[in-house]
């Protein structure tokens, strides 16, 4: 695994910073999986003989069952919807608009990092996205805070943001098609203008299919 795709694997663990991560990498630790498998006693004694000038620092074995018990749980393998989670709580509370979310269920909503979630609306998959782009046939300037992971839209806007038992007001949402139905249209409304949207994304990934056939 490469040391980049490696660290920002490794800081999915809540406990586990960069730092730590490219620490825990320079001893041969490399995800998640080989964190919670570790033994805390070989993580400790590696720190402690690890060179300061690369990062390495003294740390008990207190800390590094830390590390291990965080990546024993499966909060890492949601981080994507953690962080998303907490971005709209905290968005909602600015807005003041109702928020009415379980962490645990929208986890299960919203799912594992290694999903490939698609649109409610238009159907793109986040892989067909990041295709796309990596072919130059996206152009939006704001690729690096928005688009290559799925968005959570409310299906009527005049609801507040909820998912519990059978109840559900939210949908996986592309950026694009989060942009265009705003808060004017609901979900009914808005499926004939995401048709237009999923055309356009049918034609696009058409197109790159035949460069590189």
């Amino acid at each position: 695994m490469e040391k980049e795709e490696a660290i920002l694997n490794l800081i999915k663990v809540r406990e586990i910073g960069v730092k730590t991560a490219k620490c825990l990498y320079g001893i041969g630790v490399e995800s998640p999986e080989d964190l919670a498998n570790a033994d805390p006693a070989n993580i400790t004694d590696a720190f402690r003989r690890g060179n300061p000038k690369e990062g390495f620092y003294k740390v008990d074995v207190e800390s590094v069952n830390k590390w291990i018990l965080a990546a024993k749980s499966d909060n890492w393998e949601y981080s994507k919807a953690e962080e998303r989670y907490d971005s709209i709580r905290r968005r909602t509370s600015d807005e003041d608009v109702e928020f009415n979310m379980d962490r645990e269920a929208f986890r299960k909503f919203y799912g594992k990092d290694e999903m490939d979630r698609e649109c409610a609306y238009c159907g793109i998959k986040e892989s067909e996205i990041n295709k796309l782009f990596t072919a130059g046939r996206i152009s939006t300037k704001r690729w690096g805070t928005r688009g290559r992971a799925m968005e959570v839209d409310r299906r009527d806007p005049r609801k507040s943001y909820v998912h519990r038992g059978t109840e559900s007001n939210i949908a996986l949402c592309c950026y694009w098609c989060n942009n265009a139905k705003t808060d004017e249209f609901n979900d009914n409304e808005f499926f004939k203008i995401a048709q237009a949207i999923k055309d356009v994304w049918k034609k696009r990934l058409e197109q790159i299919s035949k460069i590189y056939i």
